[in-house]
């Protein structure tokens, strides 16, 4: 996980990634994952901190060979994310759509009131009907992991798609391409000279197609566990917060996953919750309270859905941002006067 404090260090230090890997270098593919939206417009939020969260479940998420694993369940054929830049926990998005190898797609609808969850279980002639459309994808050669369409410019979303067509998986992410009605938060430009990329037509017509897709006879869709991730308040903590229930799972039950910090400043949870409770996580959100106390610290919690084989798109939707992290951290620290 990327905490984000609102200390002249860490800004100092997040500006210098973002100039070295975004406007110096000019076509790095890899370093235009915009780390603008990440590092330079993802401002502390009115308590003075916000959460990137590239802890992956399969590798920094500590999950035991045998033991408690919340992702179980059927491979994905296709994954479509739409990030949203000013999310609490960044990172955290659940997919608008995933099609699992067992005919089950669950699509994520966006309404004024939040997320609404719907699943149907495709028949084997509507499987393959899907699976023809989003076929023209296979079709592009030496299609790039990242595009950028919105270049010198923050705070945009990213659509990560995820294909596993024919036994061949292709992942690839477009840095300001958003569906229609998507709400687009104030966005900055920045000293640049940068061309947009240009996007192989079959993406469009996939992305179109992914993001339009009405279906018909689905059912309410409810998860296997509900992942609740927690992080310290430190100095800023309210006085007060409401208790964390004494039936639920504490930090050293096995349902607790402690992540790891890149920049060992601090650490978060996941506890997942069997979804049953989400009455009671509800009522907790609706109690309109900003921690909880736990272990008798104060925290901060969100909430999310957990899909089962979340790792298998997590990782490639993140791991550029994990790259781009680490590659700075290996640089001599006069490299941000190049």
């Amino acid at each position: 996980m990327i905490r984000l404090w609102n200390q002249p260090t860490q800004w100092t230090r997040a500006l210098r990634v973002f100039v070295r890997n975004s406007c110096i270098r000019k076509r790095s593919t890899i370093s235009l994952l915009p780390m603008a939206m990440l590092l330079l417009l993802s401002s502390p939020n009115v308590y003075g901190q916000r959460v990137f969260q590239i802890a992956l479940p399969d590798n920094y998420l500590r999950l035991k060979d045998g033991g408690f694993n919340p992702y179980k369940g059927p491979k994905p054929l296709v994954v479509f994310l739409q990030t949203e830049p000013r999310r609490l926990v960044l990172g955290s998005e659940t997919p608008r759509l995933v099609l699992y190898e067992n005919g089950n797609l669950i699509l994520n609808r966006r309404t004024h009131n939040g997320s609404v969850y719907r699943v149907k279980k495709l028949s084997c002639t509507e499987l393959q009907e899907f699976l023809i459309r989003v076929s023209p994808i296979s079709k592009v050669k030496g299609i790039k992991a990242f595009y950028n369409i919105a270049p010198n410019t923050t705070n945009q979303p990213r659509s990560c798609f995820y294909f596993r067509l024919n036994e061949a998986e292709i992942i690839t992410q477009v840095y300001g391409l958003t569906l229609p009605g998507t709400d687009l938060d104030t966005f900055t430009r920045v000293p640049g000279e940068n061309d947009p990329d240009e996007l192989p037509p079959q993406l469009l017509e996939v992305h179109k197609f992914l993001g339009g897709l009405d279906v018909q006879g689905t059912t309410e869709w409810t998860p296997d566990y509900i992942e609740v991730m927690l992080w310290p308040w430190g100095k800023n903590a309210p006085k007060e917060g409401v208790a964390w229930p004494n039936r639920w799972p504490d930090l050293r039950s096995e349902r607790a996953l402690r992540g790891c910090d890149l920049l060992a400043q601090a650490e978060f949870y996941s506890v997942f919750l069997d979804a049953r409770v989400f009455p009671q996580v509800d009522a907790v959100l609706k109690l309109d309270v900003d921690a909880v106390d736990l272990d008798g610290r104060r925290w901060m919690f969100d909430f999310r859905y957990a899909y089962p084989s979340e790792p298998t798109w997590r990782k490639p939707f993140n791991q550029p941002l994990i790259d781009a992290f680490l590659k700075d951290e290996q640089q001599p620290s006069n490299t941000e006067s190049q």
